[in-house]
């Protein structure tokens, strides 16, 4: 749930707000006289809407954008199949919990 903030305290809390927003990805809604002036969002949340946007919001175009951007940030390497990282994943829950059961 976006948190609200008044145009004041954002202000004397910019630090803090901008620490929020970039380290737990929050978004923060900014009022001036109790009415939403601006939002502070993550970039990369930010960056999002705007692909959507410039895709004419047509999903298809921006799961092709991901994907390619994806492929790019592989380098050439592979993913490894779903169910090996789920059952890796799996194993070391139940290495952590081991001593609990």
């Amino acid at each position: 749930m976006p948190r609200t903030l008044t145009a004041t305290s954002a202000r004397v809390r910019f630090g803090e707000l901008l620490r929020d927003v970039a380290d737990r990805g929050e978004t923060v809604f900014v009022e001036r006289n109790g009415k939403p002036q601006a939002v502070v969002m993550p970039l990369a949340e930010y960056r999002r809407l705007r692909r959507l946007e410039e895709s004419g919001g047509s999903w298809e175009a921006l799961l092709d954008e991901t994907i390619a951007e994806i492929d790019r940030d592989l380098e050439g390497r592979t993913l490894p199949p779903a169910d090996e990282v789920i059952r890796a994943m799996r194993e070391d829950r139940d290495a952590d919990l081991g001593g609990l059961r």
